[in-house]
């Protein structure tokens, strides 16, 4: 008995990911296999091998666009400007199928030209075309037969039917077919393609220049694309320095008050929809993302060719440079989420002052503490440090009470310019030995308090003879 063979299926799976998209495939390879179970007798078993393609699949749509580039259809879709044309097999043999392009009558002298037009209206690919997301791709073949030359040109004509760009071979001499080709991103503004061909005669009666196997190709890229926007300046993905040109930089404000707002525009300059699928749509984060605040978000779907804005505020807590990141989730395949870095910096706040009254009686020493010169600082970052006296008051004596014995004793009467420190304010050796006053007389000194980055300007007030009065 003749060997029992033993068949098993073959499964082989080979993986293709794109973050675009993926769609499967399967092949059937079929294996063929003996079986003489009896020496007589044979059978064919057939073993099936099932290999799975995930393909990635591209959201781009192309199209030829090119009406009748290979002369199959006589002269659909062309334009005789100049002279007579025909679609034949005449002179030379085509490069493709049955037919080529070529000159058909006498050109009339040395020097004389033939010219087949075809114009191609883009006009409906024209937001797309506008951001820089439609290519081209062209191959033609010419071929040349002694003096005579040719050549093939492509414009890319705006409304106005002027050339944006240009793709010109020149006038080729060329005695087998000769391919030429051209791929490039559609200028912006285009709105028709015209190909041009064009011959020169070089010598004999008729002219022996033929195109054949044109073909050009348009390609869609059907996909969102985000860009976002500071005070009309583009900001990169992932862009991580910040800078006022484009609105990252928010600038110097009063911390612990101050408020400053920026705005940025979200453009889709892709050929279809844009979401912005985050919640919320846009997001800060980071080491001070309390600080900034997304006052106004833009909407959540964003046509092709259309914006959107959005308003951050920066409120800074504290001094110093504040910073945070802007995030925003989106369909674009691959600028998702889109970030950037803001910064701001929070500026000091200028400690607060008020007036007060402070009474005391006359013929007696009054102590004057630290409470009584009113200092507040909302960031916190100043504290008082000394006040400095800058005028005396005409009448008693201001004194350091240095010993702390409540009398004003040799060396400790003040004199203008003459500093007290916070420390001594706090000790109660601020005094004013009040004279004796029957009337109702003004009296005052002047003095800064002094703060770690500058001084406040104030006053003291002696009104009448049993009190004095603070003012600034």
């Amino acid at each position: 008995m003749g060997a029992i063979w033993s068949l098993k299926f073959l499964n082989l799976y080979l993986i293709y990911t794109s973050c675009a998209g993926r769609f499967k495939n399967n092949l059937n390879l079929d294996f063929w296999a003996m079986n003489s179970i009896i020496p007589s007798q044979k059978r064919v078993r057939k073993l099936t091998v099932l290999i799975f393609l995930l393909i990635p699949f591209f959201a781009f749509g192309q199209s030829e666009i090119l009406v009748n580039g290979g002369a199959e259809n006589s002269l659909t879709g062309w334009v005789e400007a100049e002279k007579d044309w025909a679609a034949t097999n005449f002179a030379f043999t085509s490069q493709e199928g049955s037919n080529h392009f070529l000159p058909n009558d006498q050109h009339g002298g040395i020097g004389n030209q033939h010219i087949l037009e075809q114009n191609i209206d883009v006009s409906s690919d024209a937001t797309a075309i506008d951001n820089g997301n439609v290519t081209t791709s062209f191959s033609g073949y010419i071929i040349t037969n002694g003096a005579d030359q040719g050549k093939i040109m492509i414009e890319f004509l705006n409304t106005s039917d002027a050339a944006i760009e240009t793709f010109d071979i020149g006038f080729q001499t060329v005695t087998n077919w000769t391919e030429f080709t051209d791929n490039r991103t559609v200028p912006s503004g285009t709105r028709t393609i015209k190909i041009t061909l064009t011959t020169v005669a070089g010598n004999g009666s008729f002219t022996d220049v033929a195109y054949d196997a044109m073909s050009l190709t348009k390609t869609v890229d059907t996909n969102p694309e985000i860009l976002v926007e500071g005070n009309s300046t583009e900001i990169s993905d992932g862009d991580s320095s910040p800078t006022s040109g484009d609105n990252t930089d928010f600038g110097s404000v009063t911390a612990a008050g101050g408020t400053i707002s920026k705005s940025f525009t979200i453009s889709n300059t892709g050929s279809a929809g844009l979401s912005l699928s985050g919640s919320p749509i846009v997001a800060i984060s980071g080491s001070h993302a309390g600080d900034f605040t997304v006052t106004s978000q833009p909407s959540s779907s964003i046509a092709d060719g259309n914006s959107d804005t959005f308003t951050i505020e920066f409120d800074p807590s504290a001094k110093g440079t504040r910073t945070a990141e802007v995030s925003i989730d989106n369909n674009d395949s691959d600028e998702n989420p889109y970030n950037f870095d803001i910064q701001g910096t929070g500026a000091n706040t200028a400690p607060a002052t008020a007036d007060a009254e402070v009474f005391g009686y006359q013929n007696e020493v009054n102590t004057i503490s630290t409470s009584t010169f009113s200092f507040s600082d909302a960031d916190g970052s100043d504290a008082l440090s000394s006040v400095e006296i800058t005028s005396l008051p005409a009448t008693g004596t201001l004194a350091n009470d240095a010993n702390d014995n409540g009398v004003v004793d040799g060396g400790e009467a003040l004199s203008a310019n003459d500093a007290v420190s916070k420390a001594d304010l706090d000790a109660g050796r601020l005094i004013w030995d009040a004279p004796d006053n029957s009337g109702y007389q003004i009296d005052s000194f002047n003095f800064y308090r002094i703060r770690r980055y500058g001084s406040v300007f104030g006053s003291y007030y002696k009104p009448d003879a049993g009190c004095y009065q603070r003012a600034d």
